[in-house]
């Protein structure tokens, strides 16, 4: 479900921006990637073409990745 969420979030922002509307704050879309929604992040980036070219974003998601990255091997390292 976040993954979907991720994906629409990416595609409204993609949306706003094209008509100068209201956009979904960064800060918002690396959240949702870090709360594990970062395959349709991904995939919301590469259909929508929408932040790829910014590399200041794409480090930002990728660091946002980290703490959900740590939870999984944590909880994967103690059961």
């Amino acid at each position: 479900m976040c993954n979907v969420g991720t994906f629409l979030a990416f595609g409204f922002d993609k949306w706003k921006a094209s008509r100068s509307g209201r956009r979904v704050p960064e800060s918002i879309l690396v959240l949702f990637g870090a709360l594990g929604g970062w395959p349709g992040g991904l995939l919301g980036m590469i259909m929508f073409r929408h932040k790829t070219n910014k590399w200041t974003f794409k480090f930002k998601y990728a660091l946002g990745l980290a703490p959900f990255t740590a939870l999984v091997w944590g909880w994967l390292h103690w059961h």
